[in-house]
């Protein structure tokens, strides 16, 4: 995948599963498909990654790229692995942590 350039503005999608069967969004206390405000990159994938306040995915939401964080250590730095890059965005003027996999430039 591609790296996303800062103001590159963004479709966020509901895939929550990527290709290797780790979790890429989370859930709310409603049950619905979220992201989170943050993604720990020092300890996923694991069970408490995700934490911050959330905003709730319908598959509508347009999102500002604000910068590219980086990648989880435990994710090895090939090129083939680019989907778990994490970026920074802006939502309804909130700041929230999304994986390139969830992040459309095509829509």
């Amino acid at each position: 995948m591609i790296d996303l350039n800062s103001g590159s503005l963004v479709k966020i999608n509901r895939k929550s599963i990527s290709p290797d069967g780790l979790l890429m969004l989370g859930t709310d206390s409603n049950g619905k498909i979220c992201i989170y405000e943050n993604i720990n990159l020092s300890s996923y994938p694991s069970s408490s990654d995700f934490f911050g306040n959330t905003i709730s995915i319908d598959g509508t939401e347009i999102g500002l790229v604000v910068r590219k964080i980086g990648r989880p250590d435990k994710i090895r730095q090939d090129i083939k692995f680019s989907c778990y890059d994490v970026y920074e965005i802006i939502i309804k003027n909130k700041i929230y942590h999304a994986f390139r996999y969830n992040l459309d430039i095509d829509y």
